[in-house]
C-alpha cells in the first residue's frame, strides 16, 4: 500500500506538461531571484468554485481551505453549511467563520500582478462611466499637517445632518485642504493621527427605519457586536438581532472597524457607507 501511495504520487507529478516559456522568475523584497512553473502555482492559487485566481482570498477557520470572498459568500447564502472542498461543517454561523487571508492574497497579486491592475482599471472605467466618486478622493487627507486643521474646523467638530450623499461633505473638507498650511505643531499631528472613524449607517432598504443621525464617530477598535447594540438601543421596538452589511456582504460581530478597513483595503479616512438590516 505504501509503493501503491508513491506511485501516485510520482504520476500526480509528472502529469503537469510544462511548456516553453512556462517558466517565471520573480524578483523578492530581498534581491533573490525564484524561479517556478506558473502552472504548478496557478493550481495552488485556483478559487475552486470559479476556477479562477483568488480575488478577496477567504479562508474558512474550520479547515482552513480558501476561496474568493464573493464564491464562498454566495455559496453560505444558498443554503449550504459545510465546506464545498471538504465537506467540513461550518457551524450555526459559517459566515461568521470566515477570515480574510492576507498572505494567499498577497502571494495571488505578488505573482500575478496583470489580474490586479486590469481589475483597477476596470474599476476606475466603470466609475467614470456611472460618475461614482470623484477625483478628490485622491488627496491623502491623513497627512498630519492636512487633517489636524480639518480637526479644529467646525465642520468636523459640528453634528452631520443627514445627507443624500457625501459629495457636500467631501467639498467642504476638499476646500479646507486646498486653503490650509503647514505650519500645524507636532503635538498637533499626533492627536490628528487617533481621530475616530467616520461611519455613515443606513437601512439596506426603505422598508426598514432610519436613524435620525446616520453619521457617527467611533473608535477604531469597536466591533461590528457594538454597532449591533447601538442598533438596538435606536429601535427599541424591534427584537430581531441586525445584520451590518459593507458592501453587500455581511460582517461578522466580532470584527472590528480597524480590522474590517484594512483587510478590504479601505482608508481609515474614508466615510465608510455601512448598512443595516433586521432577520
Amino acid at each position: 500500500m505504501k509503493y501503491r501511495k508513491l506511485d501516485e504520487d510520482e504520476n500526480r507529478q509528472k502529469s503537469y506538461s510544462y511548456e516553453p516559456g512556462d517558466l517565471e522568475t520573480v524578483v523578492t523584497d530581498h534581491g533573490l531571484d525564484v524561479a517556478f512553473r506558473i502552472k504548478v502555482i496557478a493550481d495552488l492559487l485556483e478559487c475552486p468554485l470559479c476556477k479562477g485566481f483568488f480575488r478577496n482570498a477567504t479562508t474558512i477557520k474550520e479547515c482552513l481551505h480558501t476561496f474568493c470572498n464573493v464564491c464562498i459568500i454566495n455559496y453560505i447564502e444558498s443554503g449550504k453549511e459545510s465546506c464545498p472542498k471538504c465537506g467540513e461543517y461550518m457551524g450555526v454561523h459559517p459566515i461568521e467563520g470566515l477570515v480574510f487571508d492576507r498572505t494567499i492574497q498577497n502571494i495571488t497579486d505578488k505573482i500575478f500582478p496583470q489580474f490586479r491592475i486590469l481589475e483597477n482599471q476596470l474599476k476606475k472605467e466603470f466609475n467614470i462611466k456611472y460618475n461614482i466618486g470623484n477625483n478628490n478622493n485622491n488627496i491623502d487627507i491623513l497627512n498630519p499637517n492636512l487633517y489636524s486643521k480639518i480637526c479644529r474646523s467646525s465642520i468636523y467638530n459640528s453634528k452631520l445632518t443627514p445627507i443624500n450623499a457625501n459629495n457636500e461633505f467631501h467639498n467642504k473638507i476638499l476646500d479646507l485642504i486646498l486653503n490650509s498650511d503647514d505650519k500645524d505643531k507636532l503635538e498637533e499631528m499626533k492627536l490628528s493621527l487617533n481621530i475616530s472613524i467616520r461611519l455613515f449607517i443606513e437601512p439596506i432598504d426603505k422598508t426598514l427605519p432610519n436613524l435620525i443621525k446616520p453619521y457617527i464617530l467611533v473608535a477604531p477598535q469597536i466591533t461590528i457586536q457594538h454597532l449591533q447594540n447601538y442598533l438596538l438601543y435606536k429601535f427599541p421596538d424591534i427584537s430581531e438581532v441586525p445584520q451590518i452589511l459593507l458592501e453587500g456582504v455581511v460582517l461578522p460581530k466580532n470584527h472590528s472597524i480597524e480590522f474590517i478597513c484594512r483587510s478590504k483595503r479601505i482608508e481609515l479616512c474614508n466615510i465608510i457607507n455601512l448598512k443595516y438590516r433586521f432577520n
